[in-house]
């Protein structure tokens, strides 16, 4: 392999569906808003808008990353389970504990503007711009495999403490697992989908936005010599003089480009939506199984779990009768 080849072998379809695809989205509507014309698109420009585009799609997730504001679903799931160490604690603790964590400090300004996000029928349009603002979103998945038992293995194998609260890191460490080789990937495929349904969300609401301005530069100024000039500091002046933009250049009725956008947006929303909680999901799935393949390295008691939930499932299924009879 050339050495070109060895400095992108490390990308993987996550890097490529999450930043470069939405990165590429973006930058069109980067370029069909502006005025520049590009002559002759030759090996070092389509080099160049690649790795832009890979860029801009770095910032493009941090954007999706606000504006889908705080996930809970892991917490709440992991925050469920109970260990050897917490499950003699009384309830009045827990009850307390519970109420100091649902207490937040916002803002009335937050507040106000949290009342905007996360609505069921504009969040896709509103979310980029106040989804920071709403409330924290997620519910306790109630078919995670084992997480007790998850959760106990990670104490016994990071040496964690039994009451760490902390669940980043235990996601983290989760996440690292299932993505290793010998693992299964299920988790990770829903993970490189999930940030691509978010990226793509993100750069079409931008490439929407790009549109409509340029369809409003074109309602006001088109047919007109229009420029004006900013005095900065040290009596020089910057100017900006409107030409067409590229896009209404190659279209002239490219408003109706609007449309599509805007239920493209939608649909990338309701797709990241769909598969935000299914990665989760899979994440406690996938880390069973993980360990579970790995039986010399589990602690005892995870083992003895594991075989004494099979055995309380096996006992109480009942035998197909109907199989056994001939027809």
């Amino acid at each position: 392999m050339s050495t070109f080849g060895r400095y992108f072998r490390g990308l993987t379809a996550y890097d490529l569906l999450g930043n470069l695809i939405p990165g590429l989205i973006l930058l069109g509507g980067i370029y069909g808003f502006s005025h520049v014309s590009v002559q002759d698109v030759g090996v070092v420009a389509i080099g160049v808008s690649l790795i832009g585009a890979f860029v801009i799609g770095g910032f493009i997730q941090r954007h999706a990353s606000v504006a889908t504001g705080n996930r809970e679903t892991f917490d709440l799931t992991i925050d469920s389970t109970t260990d050897l160490s917490t499950e003699n604690e009384s309830d009045d603790n827990k009850e307390n504990k519970s109420d100091a964590g649902d207490t937040t400090d916002r803002s009335g300004l937050q507040e106000k503007v949290g009342l905007l996000a996360h609505r069921r029928y504009s969040r896709a349009l509103l979310d980029p711009l106040v989804g920071w603002a709403g409330p924290p979103e997620g519910r306790e998945l109630d078919d995670a495999v084992l997480t007790g038992s998850i959760r106990q293995h990670l104490v016994d194998a990071h040496g964690v403490s039994p009451d760490f609260d902390d669940f980043q890191v235990l996601y983290h460490l989760m996440i690292s697992k299932v993505d290793s080789e010998a693992a299964p990937n299920r988790a990770v495929r829903i993970q490189a989908l999930r940030n691509f349904y978010r990226g793509s969300w993100i750069a079409m609401w931008w490439f929407s936005g790009l549109i409509a301005l340029s369809t409003l530069l074109v309602f006001c100024f088109e047919g007109s010599e229009f420029s004006k000039c900013f005095v900065l500091l040290g009596n020089s002046d910057i100017c900006w003089k409107y030409n067409t933009p590229n896009v209404y250049q190659s279209w002239a009725e490219a408003w109706q480009l609007l449309v599509p956008a805007v239920f493209a947006t939608l649909l990338a929303n309701r797709s990241y939506e769909s598969q935000a909680e299914d990665f989760v999901e899979y994440l406690f799935t996938d880390y069973a199984v993980a360990i579970e393949s790995e039986q010399s390295e589990l602690p005892t008691e995870f083992r003895h779990r594991v075989s004494r939930e099979r055995t309380e499932l096996d006992s109480n299924a009942e035998p197909n009768h109907d199989d056994s009879e001939g027809k």
